[in-house]
């Protein structure tokens, strides 16, 4: 995987507006490394390769404010990107589902899957190796399961609030939180193309070549 250049980024941002934001995540992943099936991946491996791309192109540290569910103080937290090297891989074998005398095997769901479905029950029926009604304690069950074999499909972070001590469990969405980076460098660079063609006259496609810091200082002397 290698990060992508300026002109990569404002192309799937711009490709990708008004979809899905899983849509965008994988145009981002199959720009930064075409060769692996990313929508036929299990969605934990997804989300690996996320975490990948956040760190070489922002950096591992993620931060982020979350609010407390009991009292509402708000609190900063950062999550190193890098961490989830340390997950392991998905099983490639179909999980076994036991809920009471209802016995299933299903895949994991991959980001395909996911774009294709809108309900639990929809993943389950095409996830599934063999027909099945769900109910609640199936897909219980089967979330459960999915959630066990595949860890880097959620990411939770273990917190507690340093205003009432009230622990809690909070999800990071590699997903939406990468969109909402992506959205803003795409809209810095579009200022940076407009400040530098305004004043020197240069092509969009020349200045998101140049390298940032070079960008950065004609920004400069641009603004004198």
């Amino acid at each position: 995987m290698r990060t992508l250049t300026a002109a990569e980024v404002l192309s799937v941002w711009e490709r990708s507006l008004g979809r899905p934001p899983l849509r965008q995540a994988l145009d981002l992943l199959v720009c930064a490394a075409p060769e692996q099936p990313w929508a036929e991946l299990p969605f934990g491996q997804v989300c690996r390769g996320l975490f990948r791309l956040r760190s070489l192109l922002f950096g591992p540290v993620m931060p982020g404010v979350v609010s407390c569910p009991k009292c509402g103080e708000q609190m900063e937290f950062t999550f190193d990107c890098d961490s989830i090297e340390a997950a392991p891989p998905a099983p490639a074998a179909p999980l076994r589902i036991d809920a009471g005398e209802r016995r299933l095997e299903m895949r994991l769901p991959t980001a395909g899957d996911l774009l294709a479905v809108r309900s639990a029950a929809e993943l389950l029926l095409r996830c599934a190796a063999s027909p099945v009604e769900p109910d609640h304690d199936l897909l219980q069950v089967a979330s459960e399961r999915v959630a066990e074999a595949d860890p880097l499909s959620e990411t939770l972070l273990d917190l507690i609030c340093a205003a009432c001590g009230h622990p809690w469990q909070a999800a990071l969405d590699i997903v939406s939180y990468l969109g909402r980076e992506i959205a803003y460098e795409a809209r810095r660079l579009l200022g940076d193309v407009h400040r530098l063609a305004s004043a020197y006259g240069w092509r969009e496609a020349d200045i998101l070549a140049m390298s940032p810091a070079r960008r950065r200082a004609y920004l400069e002397m641009a603004s004198v």
